[in-house]
């Protein structure tokens, strides 16, 4: 499902997440009631350490808001753009291969087929370690920085460039 992905700092504990935005009027529109449910369903099923995790779900009387884990160091597609001849090691490869190969078979485990795997929908941590969107959508970021946001929803993908205040996918 499509929606805005903002960047939130939670007051009492100060930890950051990704909060992203769905407007009810868009999800009617579009038909879209069962998957912004299945959505959910799955973020609140699938707990792993390579997938990102849906920490709260709320609604106001025009949006729905899922708050997630917020993956600082972008997208495996924008990184590669940064890596002198778009290319990583064959170590880093096999190392990433092996993440999502875990990612995806606790998904399928859970009886969940994920059916969008594509760089843009890989995210990676600081650590430089895999955390991947489960959805499908894309998203369009508006903060005070700027994201390039690809989506696999349950993993989402933000990419810090701090040259625009907005990027749309």
């Amino acid at each position: 499902s499509y929606g805005v992905v903002w960047e939130a700092v939670k007051v009492d504990t100060r930890e950051t997440y990704a909060i992203k935005v769905l407007e009810k009027d868009d999800i009617l529109r579009r038909g879209n009631i069962d998957q912004v449910l299945e959505e959910k369903r799955i973020l609140q099923t699938v707990t792993h350490p390579f997938i990102v995790s849906l920490h709260f779900a709320f609604q106001s009387q025009s949006k729905i808001y899922f708050v997630m884990d917020f993956v600082p160091s972008g997208d495996l597609f924008s990184v590669m753009q940064n890596v002198p001849g778009n290319r990583i090691s064959e170590d880093e490869l096999q190392f990433l291969l092996t993440e999502i190969i875990m990612a995806l078979e606790h998904m399928h485990l859970l009886g969940i087929t994920y059916r969008d795997l594509k760089v843009e929908n890989i995210l990676l941590d600081p650590d430089v370690q895999l955390q991947k969107s489960i959805n499908g959508a894309a998203f369009e970021l508006v903060s005070t920085h700027s994201y390039n946001v690809g989506a696999i929803y349950t993993l989402f993908s933000a990419t810090l460039d701090d040259t625009s205040s907005s990027v749309k996918v």
